[in-house]
């Protein structure tokens, strides 16, 4: 019993597929059957949350859907403090941290239980969406998790108006932690985002400099100036990777202003090497990147 309630955790947490979300892929010309709807937090530490709520466009109701998921995954750090801080620790298979993994501290793997049982992961008995509106806060009593950012998000993915489909990015991965494969220079890219609906709704660009020769020997751009001691070039690095941040989400594009900073170095960082990077992305040609 142990045992299934880990692996129904695991795979609704993932959203059915970690890698892609084929719900989100439309032919074209033909008639769209269900909506998806996004509630999304992205808090300083880079856990990226998301509530997502699938239904039929004609309102009924069938078994076939999983219409209440919720995750949340971190897009500034792939690894936790425990694996970055020991000298010897073995690199995951995965280079993400997913919220509620077996591997999690367990109050929070609690915390994540519970929010399936609520909303009825295994798919007998599913909550109406009246029923999860009047579901009371303190009723789940979390350990770790801020309820306030679950029932938010909940409430707004169930309340708000559908947003209009982009065909844009609709066969994008609902979400991805990338990086460059190697350190090149002294310093890689790391991007993480999400798309929903066609549009990119979280995207989170960091630079990481190497301090040694294993896999979690580096520091982030982030961390730099977050302690604050940046040099003054890596405050125009930092202000550069939020404003290319800031346009692609604007513009719900990932090359916008690519022509712009792609022949810039900053602080010795060779922009062209994002620019490369992100016009991968664009492409669906990120697998030396995972």
């Amino acid at each position: 019993m142990k045992k299934f309630l880990v692996t129904l955790l695991v795979l609704s947490i993932l959203f059915i597929s970690s890698c892609s979300e084929k719900t989100d892929s439309i032919p074209e010309k033909k008639e769209r059957l269900f909506f998806n709807k996004y509630a999304y937090f992205l808090s300083n530490d880079g856990w990226s949350y998301c509530f997502k709520y699938q239904y039929f466009t004609d309102g009924r109701e069938g078994r076939e859907l999983v219409p209440y998921a919720f995750n949340s995954i971190n897009f500034r750090y792939a690894y936790s403090r425990q694996i970055m801080d020991d000298p010897d620790a073995a690199q995951p298979i995965l280079k993400m941290q997913v919220m509620g993994d077996e591997g999690c501290d367990p109050a929070l793997l609690r915390d994540m239980r519970k929010i399936a049982a609520l909303l009825c992961y295994n798919m007998d008995e599913r909550p109406t969406v009246d029923e999860l509106l009047a579901t009371d806060r303190n009723s789940l009593s979390f350990e770790v998790l801020d309820g306030d950012i679950f029932f938010d998000l909940m409430t707004q993915a169930l309340t708000e108006p559908q947003r209009e489909y982009s065909d844009k990015y609709v066969e994008f991965p609902s979400y991805a932690m990338l990086a460059e494969p190697a350190f090149t220079d002294g310093y890689k890219f790391q991007i993480g985002f999400r798309t929903g609906n066609g549009y990119v709704d979280v995207l989170y660009i960091d630079v990481l400099y190497q301090t040694g020769e294993r896999f979690n020997q580096y520091v982030q751009l982030s961390d730099i100036i977050e302690k604050g001691d940046p040099t003054d070039g890596q405050r125009q690095l930092w202000e550069l990777v939020r404003k290319i941040t800031g346009d692609v989400l604007e513009n719900n594009d990932f090359t916008y202003g690519i022509n712009q900073y792609k022949n810039t170095v900053v602080d010795n960082v060779n922009m062209k090497r994002l620019a490369d990077f992100i016009s991968d992305i664009s492409r669906q040609s990120y697998n030396k990147y995972m």
